[in-house]
């Protein structure tokens, strides 16, 4: 906490747990964890193809003031993912990534390898950008949260 912020707090009348929790609200350690989820799979209509959707997304975890108030977590960057397929690996042929706000993601190289349970994800790809060919911002290995 800055000496000023501190300074001032100290000046006001406030029970010592409702400081302690300023101070622990604005000193939050910010955590990023990256989720996987939203896992289903569907076949459309017209193709009769098996797919397999997911959404991957990047958190800082704190504590927040936004538009809509206050949250715990802040997203900073998501992807929506459609594959194409019954195996378990899946090239950049099979692969379709989109930004949250409908961008789509070239795919240069790379797969993208699921577990015989469906429980583990490994994301491994290279995708093009301005500069060139770079690893792509969600490489990991992340547990498959299923759509209930």
């Amino acid at each position: 906490m800055s000496a000023f912020l501190r300074r001032r707090l100290s000046g006001m009348k406030m029970p010592r747990l409702v400081m302690l929790s300023i101070w622990l609200g604005l000193n939050t350690c910010l955590n990023a964890v990256t989720l996987l989820d939203f896992w289903h799979d569907y076949i459309p209509p017209d193709t009769g193809q098996l797919h397999h959707g997911f959404h991957l997304a990047n958190f800082n975890r704190g504590l927040f003031f936004g538009s809509c108030g206050l949250s715990l977590k802040s997203q900073q960057w998501a992807f929506v993912f459609d594959l194409t397929g019954n195996g378990l690996v899946f090239g950049p042929s099979e692969l379709n990534v989109r930004t949250d706000d409908g961008k789509q993601l070239h795919i240069i190289a790379g797969q993208i390898t699921i577990d015989q349970n469906q429980t583990m994800a490994v994301i491994a790809l290279k995708v093009r950008q301005d500069t060139g060919t770079n690893d792509f911002i969600g490489n990991g290995t992340f547990q498959i949260k299923k759509l209930k």
